[in-house]
């Protein structure tokens, strides 16, 4: 069972959220952050040495959310458990979806398993919990974190499917109907 959530958790909830993670059985993470300038440089290379004590060498994990250049992407794997939560809470200021380029890291994936548990992919402003059992559902529930059962994801994914197969008159007149222009101004001048 999937499970999007449908607005930013609080910082309680954040926490219980990741603490939900590793009771499930999530283990490990990866994380990216993108740097453009040498003030980037340096808040990055402080969220990666922090997080050094939990690298797990012996096991990277590909990044779930991207397309990221390569030289943007920290393929390493970094233990989950109660310390590295505090971490990550620390540095996203208690917001998984906190967004802020060359500040924050983003793109946060847990895994359990060597799947995909917990998809954020904060540029978007997505969350996403994957393969949840109806017992861990259950469980979720009681969070009280606002979310649905992969409607946002699967209504977003049908309603690409469905612009692919139009022709091109088809997408040209659904998007003059979406975005009308006025054209008697324009016939004015």
């Amino acid at each position: 069972m999937d499970i999007d959530l449908l607005q930013h958790p609080t910082a309680c909830q954040t926490r219980a959220l990741l603490n939900f993670c590793v009771s499930c059985g999530a283990n490990c993470f990866t994380v990216n952050f993108l740097v453009g300038d040498d003030e980037g440089d340096r808040i990055a290379d402080q969220f990666y040495n922090t997080l050094k004590p939990f690298l797990i060498a012996s096991s990277p994990q590909p990044p779930a959310a991207g397309p990221v250049p390569k030289e943007q992407l920290k393929a390493e794997s970094y233990r989950l458990d109660a310390d590295s939560i505090d971490i990550i809470l620390d540095v996203c200021s208690e917001d998984l979806l906190a967004y802020s380029a060359t500040k924050k890291p983003e793109d946060w994936t847990i895994y359990r398993d060597q799947k995909v548990f917990l998809l954020v992919a904060s540029h978007d402003d997505y969350c996403g919990l994957r393969g949840l059992s109806e017992s861990e559902a259950n469980l979720f529930k009681q969070l009280g974190i606002a979310h649905d059962f992969g409607e946002r994801r699967r209504g977003l994914l049908q309603s690409i499917t469905k612009l692919r197969m139009l022709d091109h008159d088809d997408l040209t007149q659904c998007v003059e109907s979406a975005f009308p222009t006025d054209t008697s101004q324009k016939d004015a001048e």
